[in-house]
């Protein structure tokens, strides 16, 4: 277990919170999320509950949380600044933030940060393609039909298990050109309806991925099944957390080889004293 700065740790409005009342042997935990952000020092939470019953009552104590954070799992204690009812029902907590917090890989291979092209292919089922052309004369049906072509996105993290994808995306509460909307700053990505790959790539869907691998263990791999096990929305991109479900040990000797590669070459490990 390790230490990281907090100001290096981005709180995403919605992320959900694993909050600890500890009082001698008695550990209560309850659930929340992150409903505010006030940078760098104070974070505002849902007041936590169990049976029931809020969690905390007075802002003279401190807390333990925890969330997950790409594959980590980083936790913290916390002093409760104020717990607040108002406005009903709206119960919440603000807390204060420490400088540090630890952090605890929760991933079962090395992983290796990347900017791949890829395309991804949602897996469409028969029964959502026939609601989709049903619904082809109705408004906005533009926006939920599935996608005709593969999606132009970005690897950033790739392991032996799996891998980080980023899809560029824009809000339609902004935006009402037709999909895709427009060219991303990155040459191989393009900028999608948010409805679209909240629909189409969320959690629990399963997609195919084309893409290449570098040196020193080049090769194109194609239909790489995928399994989506987390999706998370950020200010321009839409971030999925993907699982390989191919067996193929050709493509994961691949992986393997170019993160040892890159171990043993790029990482800054020379130190002059």
């Amino acid at each position: 277990m390790v230490n990281i700065e907090t100001k290096d740790i981005q709180f995403n409005l919605g992320t959900p919170l694993d909050i600890e009342r500890r009082r001698e042997k008695q550990r209560i935990r309850g659930p929340s999320r992150v409903i505010g952000v006030y940078e760098p020092r104070f974070l505002i939470v849902d007041l936590p509950y169990c049976m029931g019953n809020p969690l905390f009552s007075t802002t003279s104590e401190k807390c333990i949380v925890r969330f997950l954070h790409e594959g980590t799992m980083l936790g913290f204690w916390a002093k409760i600044v104020k717990i607040t009812f108002d406005p009903y029902p709206f119960p919440m907590m603000i807390l204060e933030l420490p400088d540090e917090v630890e952090e605890q890989s929760l991933r079962k291979h090395a992983r290796l940060g990347c900017n791949l092209p890829v395309l991804v292919t949602p897996i469409v089922t028969e029964e959502e393609t026939e609601a989709a052309k049903a619904a082809s004369g109705k408004e906005s049906a533009a926006a939920l039909s599935p996608p005709e072509e593969p999606l132009k996105a970005t690897i950033m993290d790739l392991a032996e298990g799996g891998c980080q994808v980023a899809l560029s995306m824009v809000d339609p509460k902004k935006h009402s050109r037709s999909v895709p909307m427009a060219p991303d700053p990155t040459a191989h990505m393009v900028a999608y309806h948010v409805d679209i790959l909240k629909t189409y790539c969320g959690q629990t869907r399963e997609v195919f991925l084309d893409f290449e691998l570098p040196q020193p263990a080049p090769g194109k791999y194609s239909n790489v099944k995928c399994a989506v096990r987390w999706a998370r929305v950020t200010d321009r991109h839409f971030l999925l957390g993907l699982q390989f479900l191919k067996e193929d040990e050709t493509f994961q000797e691949g992986i393997r080889a170019i993160i040892k590669y890159q171990d043993k070459y790029f990482s800054p490990r020379f130190a002059i004293s």
